[in-house]
């Protein structure tokens, strides 16, 4: 890969890397970071929010935008 780590520090790692339908790359661990404070701004409290802490959780096809 051309970049080791994402802008945050995290390294990227075949686990721990998203290929967008584009071809760019995105960190997961970022993405969940992302996730969880978007869900937590919108007040979703569920179960199924837990699933932002699965590293092999996806959610490119969803938003609340």
């Amino acid at each position: 890969m051309k970049n080791e780590f994402c802008k945050n520090g995290h390294e990227y790692t075949d686990k721990n890397t998203l290929i967008l339908k584009n071809g760019n790359k995105r960190c997961r661990t970022c993405k969940n970071i992302q996730s969880k404070k978007r869900y937590k701004k919108l007040g979703i409290t569920c179960a199924s929010s837990v699933a932002i802490l699965d590293p092999d959780f996806d959610d490119f096809g969803w938003s609340h935008e």
